[in-house]
């Protein structure tokens, strides 16, 4: 039996079992909060978990098969779509089953999320010790990331634990070199990528520390292995799920379509810097995480474990560049970033905080709250948009097998970033109970309607600019029952 080994990221203070349990209380009190003013909220108009929520009770619904996720804009096909493999998907889908009820969903996220700001803060304990975990992981816990994704129906959060518990136990594999670590940090951090690719993060910061601080780790052979296996596993799935989306045309841009990455000419632009520098402020590292690191630098003490984060941190953000700059369509793009700010702050305070550990720590609880209400307003927004009172309209008056079609609010090709749009609808066809197909906004024409219609579409839904092609008016007109018409908003029932 081989004995722990004492690495350099291990502090040598003991922990202290009150900062621990204080820890425990104000997460305890935050995802309290949280799944009294969130865990209750139905499915508004929010398209990412709309699909989450499609796919879970397509799988509940139909064979339950996770090689086979499906979505509901599928047209005529069988609605197979690439994408991440749906673990937590079908999780849902076993516990909402055909009723779609969000609750369950949320629940999952937020346990998710306070089991990896648990972990995270043993994380950052070892290395910095109580305190300097304690004020870390409340950074963490307060800040905008864990307010705006602990409690949504995406996957990010639990690929994060997956990722976090993949990270711990890498590192008490480094500690302790035996076999049954490294296996469990393969596994978790397989896990994590599966869930959401761009948990490939958690992977890499592994590697990273392990290069940096246990070189000798990376000459044995069981590690390589290990590796290969865990990146082995996410090519096999990526492979498989292009197959699925080159098969029926639909896809979440893994791969091909909609890609997230940015090309040299992106790279280029300054506004785009400053709009990725804002978005991790919001969701991300933080302004309190900035300016640790900062100190971190002009103090001397910015060292190799710190340099590993902000590579990795830097490559998740300009990885995904075309979604993460903007804070609007991309938050869980910075949940990595979040661990990073958090990891920063512990690094930079003193053995002994003091009066400015209080006060950073009221600070940061104000900002927690002020955080919470942001996320709650988001919530009474997406209830209260047009599409939610539309959808429940159409599930009241449509035929349950009627294909819906939808005119999409964006063009099929995006001219700045230069690849096709992800131009999917998926809201309206969750509100609505119903599927169908979804035409791009420069995609509508008569010809098209005439296809879509003779392929079964029967209903048509045009929110952009009804009206505003006359020959699409008058076909229209011509072989269709207009059921609402007003500013804004055309319902047109299209005959057999």
């Amino acid at each position: 039996m081989s004995k722990s080994r004492s690495c350099w990221w291990d502090t040598t203070s003991a922990p202290e079992t009150g900062l621990r349990r204080a820890f425990g209380l104000l997460l305890l009190l935050h995802a309290t909060l949280l799944a009294v003013w969130c865990c209750g909220q139905p499915l508004g108009a929010s398209w990412r978990e709309a699909d989450t929520m499609a796919i879970a009770v397509n799988l509940a619904r139909e064979d339950f098969d996770l090689l086979q996720p499906r979505v509901d804009w599928r047209g005529d096909t069988d609605g197979s779509v690439e994408c991440e493999w749906p673990l937590y998907q079908a999780m849902v889908g076993a516990l909402a089953g055909d009723a779609g009820a969000a609750w369950p969903g949320r629940w999952l996220s937020l346990v998710a999320s306070v089991l990896s700001a648990t972990l995270w803060f043993h994380v950052l304990e070892r290395r910095c010790g109580s305190r300097a975990a304690f004020l870390g992981g409340a950074a963490l816990v307060c800040g905008g990331q864990f307010a705006a994704t602990a409690t949504r129906l995406i996957p990010d959060p639990t690929s994060t634990l997956f990722g976090v518990a993949g990270l711990w136990v890498a590192l008490g594999f480094l500690r302790h070199q035996r076999s049954a670590w490294l296996i469990g940090a393969t596994l978790l951090c397989t896990l994590a990528m599966l869930t959401k690719p761009t948990s490939a993060q958690w992977l890499a910061l592994v590697g990273l520390w392990a290069l940096l601080g246990a070189p000798a780790v990376l000459r044995r052979v069981p590690v390589w292995v290990a590796l290969l296996a865990a990146l082995g596993c996410l090519g096999l799935w990526l492979w498989h799920a292009r197959r699925l989306g080159l098969s029926t045309g639909l896809t979440f841009g893994v791969t091909f379509g909609d890609t997230k990455s940015p090309d040299l000419e992106h790279l280029l632009q300054p506004w785009l810097w400053r709009a990725a520098f804002n978005a991790t402020l919001e969701f991300g590292v933080g302004p309190v995480g900035v300016l640790a690191g900062l100190w971190l630098l002009v103090r001397r003490r910015f060292d190799r474990s710190d340099a590993a984060v902000l590579l990795v941190t830097a490559l998740g953000v300009l990885g995904a560049l075309r979604y993460s700059h903007s804070a609007a369509m991309g938050p869980q793009y910075h949940a990595f970033g979040a661990f990073a700010g958090s990891w920063w702050l512990a690094r930079a305070l003193p053995a002994r905080p003091g009066r400015f550990g209080v006060l950073l720590l009221l600070g940061l609880v104000a900002g927690g709250v002020w955080q919470l209400h942001r996320e709650h307003q988001r919530y009474a927004a997406e209830r209260a948009h047009p599409i939610v009172a539309l959808g429940a309209e159409l599930r009241a008056t449509m035929p349950p097998e009627a294909l819906l079609v939808v005119r999409s609010g964006k063009p099929r090709f995006d001219p700045f970033w230069r690849r096709p749009n992800n131009y999917e609808e998926p809201v309206l066809f969750w509100q609505s109970r119903r599927r169908g197909f979804v035409l791009p906004s420069d995609g509508v024409t008569a010809a098209v309607l005439a296809e879509v219609r003779a392929r079964g579409g029967r209903w048509y839904v045009d929110r952009i600019a009804p009206g505003d092609d006359p020959q699409v008016a008058a076909w229209l007109a011509e072989h269709g029952t207009v059921r609402r018409a007003e500013p804004g908003l055309l319902v047109v029932e299209l005959a057999d």
